[in-house]
């Protein structure tokens, strides 16, 4: 005869795996996602507790879940923002809390103010492709390297207006 599980996990386990998703547990593994960030619903190739978990945060943002003590308390220690709902059960405050989405964003806003600082030669490290002050050509005629191709265009984009900056 099977033993009977609980539908749910307690609310101990589910405060685990909120402290071990953004690293907080103590075992010195990488979060997966940075503390302060609430995770995309969906991300490809992650296993299946991870997309669990991730499912399990996007509900409590901007579903019926509720978050009891334990859970509360480690969504706290991530510094996910959380709203009470009365009776000890809590959700992620999902207009003030900062998205997975955002930081990729300010991730990728990084790497293209370097590319635009290594092509322009101001970043110390690198002679300039094209004098600083002037939009390049988007199509030269000469073999050009991945970032010189890269940033011709992304700037030349940029100077017409059908691309923005971060």
């Amino acid at each position: 005869m099977e033993s009977f599980m609980p539908r749910h996990p307690p609310d101990q386990e589910r405060a685990a795996s909120v402290l071990a998703f953004y690293g907080l547990d103590g075992s010195g593994k990488s979060p997966i996602v940075l503390p302060g960030y609430l995770p995309s619903r969906r991300y490809a190739g992650v296993s299946a507790a991870e997309l669990r978990l991730r499912k399990r945060l996007y509900s409590l943002a901007y579903g019926d879940a509720s978050a009891k003590q334990l859970e509360a308390a480690a969504l706290e220690k991530a510094e996910l923002p959380l709203t009470s709902h009365g009776k000890g059960k809590w959700k992620i405050d999902k207009k003030t809390a900062r998205k997975e989405t955002e930081f990729h964003a300010e991730e990728k806003d990084q790497d293209l103010a370097a590319n635009v600082r290594a092509f322009y030669g101001i970043d110390g490290k690198t002679a300039a492709i094209v004098s600083p002050g002037l939009v390049p050509n988007s199509q030269p005629s000469t073999s050009l390297s991945r970032l010189e191709t890269y940033m011709r265009g992304r700037l030349h984009d940029l100077s017409i207006g059908t691309a923005s900056a971060g």
